[in-house]
Order: structure tokens, then sequence, then C-alpha cells
């Protein structure tokens, strides 16, 4: 109960490697959560709450190349609600 009345990028970042596609630190926030929320509006909210930040990097997968991301160091605080 803790972990998710308190989660912040900080915390989230503990299950994410250094770059990351966008999809798998919505996979983190779900998990924590316990909630399912749309890819668009995860991926706008991130984005303009200053949360992430795209690199430039491409990062292979099995489908495709996908834009890497990385948290922002100074977002400590918690993360956006969705939706």
């Amino acid at each position: 109960m803790f972990l998710k009345n308190n989660i912040s990028a900080v915390i989230a970042k503990q299950f994410l490697p250094d770059k990351f596609p966008l999809n798998r630190l919505q996979d983190v926030y779900e998990a924590i959560l316990g909630e399912k929320y749309d890819n668009r509006n995860f991926r706008k909210k991130m984005i303009h709450d200053g949360v992430v930040e795209e690199t430039g990097d491409y990062l292979k997968t099995a489908r495709t190349g996908l834009h890497a991301f990385i948290i922002l160091r100074n977002s400590a605080s918690g993360l956006p609600k969705i939706g």
C-alpha cells in the first residue's frame, strides 16, 4: 500500500534500465497502481509533465526500433495521474 500511495519517478526508475521504451514505464506504473492506461494518453502526460525525456536513440526489439526515454533526474515528485 505504501508504494501504491507514494509512487514517484525515482521509485519507478529502480525497475527500469537507464534507457527504456515508454511502454516499459507504463508497465511499471500499471503494475504498482493496478490500473490500465491508454498508451497515447500515458505518453502525452509523461512527456508534457516532464517526467521523461526522449534521448533520440532507438532501442531494438523483436518487432521494431522504439524511441528510447530516460527519467529526468529532477523528477522526484509523484508521477502524474493519468486520465
